[in-house]
C-alpha cells in the first residue's frame, strides 16, 4: 500500500507533457479488449514512458511490478518485475509453462486477475463518477506465492482519468526485503527477524511458532522486543 502511494506521487510529480507527448493514440483491437497496443501514427521519437517504466520506476520499487493500462485495456507500459509476475499468474493459473516463458513475453496478453481487476475498476468509474476508487485482490499461488494487486487511476490533468496504474506485488518477497531493512534499522536480532519477515506475511502467533519451531510465548517475546526497538 505505501509502495502504491509512493508510486502515485512519482506519477503526479512527473512532467506531464513529457508523459502526454509519448502516449500513443489507441484502436481497438477486434481481437482482444486487452491486447496489446496498437500505435496510429507516428510516436515520439524518445519513448519517456518507456524509460519510466523500464529503468526509473524498476529501480525505484523493485519489489513491485507496475502496468499502465489504458480505459480500452491495452497496455501502455509495463515494468520488467510486473511481465515477470505477470508470467507467474499465468503459470499458476495453467495458461504458461517455463518453455513458454519467452514466446509469451513477445506476445502476452494480461493474466485473468489483471483483467478481471481492470474491467472492475471501469465499472467503479461508471458506477462512482465523483469518487476516487482504488480496488486491491490478493491471489495465493499454491506453492509459490501470494501475489497482491492494487488498481488505482491515473490523473494527468485530463478531463476524465483514462488511464488504470496497477500495482503487482510478491508478498513474500515485499515482506523479505522490508524485514531486512527493518533488521538493520533497527538492529533486529537474527531470530527476531525472522519472526518479523513472517508476521509482515500476515502469519499468525501459532503460525509463526510451527515455522520456526518456536513456542507461542517465544514469538510474542520477540514482538514486544522488535515493538520496542521500533519505538525508540
Amino acid at each position: 500500500m505505501l509502495l502504491h502511494c509512493e508510486v502515485r506521487r512519482v506519477f503526479s510529480t512527473t512532467n506531464q507533457s513529457q508523459i502526454q507527448a509519448t502516449l500513443p493514440q489507441l484502436s481497438p483491437s477486434p481481437a482482444s479488449s486487452f491486447g496489446p497496443v496498437r500505435p496510429v501514427g507516428q510516436v515520439a521519437s524518445i519513448d519517456f514512458l518507456s524509460m519510466l517504466f523500464e529503468t526509473i520506476l524498476d529501480q525505484l520499487f523493485p519489489s513491485q511490478g507496475l502496468l499502465l493500462v489504458s480505459r480500452l485495456g491495452h497496455v501502455i507500459q509495463s515494468s520488467p518485475k510486473a511481465r515477470e509476475l505477470c508470467q507467474v499468474l499465468q503459470a499458476g493459473a495453467g495458461f504458461a509453462s517455463p518453455a513458454d516463458r519467452v514466446e509469451w513475453r513477445d506476445l502476452w496478453s494480461l493474466p485473468t486477475q489483471i483483467r478481471t481487476l481492470c474491467k472492475s475498476m471501469i465499472e467503479s468509474r461508471e458506477d462512482f463518477p465523483n469518487q476516487r476508487v482504488q480496488l486491491h485482490d490478493e491471489i495465493d499461488i499454491e506453492g509459490q506465492c501470494c501475489v497482491h494487486l492494487t488498481g488505482d487511476w491515473v490523473d494527468w490533468g485530463e478531463v476524465e482519468p483514462t488511464y488504470l496504474l496497477i500495482s503487482i506485488e510478491n508478498r513474500q518477497e515485499v515482506s523479505a526485503q522490508r524485514a531486512a531493512f527493518d533488521t538493520y534499522r533497527y538492529q533486529l536480532t537474527a531470530r527476531e527477524s525472522d519472526v518479523w519477515r513472517l508476521a509482515m506475511q500476515g502469519c499468525s502467533y501459532s503460525e509463526i511458532a510451527a515455522q520456526l519451531f518456536i513456542s507461542v510465548n517465544t514469538v510474542k517475546r520477540h514482538m514486544k522486543s522488535i515493538h520496542e526497538k521500533r519505538r525508540q
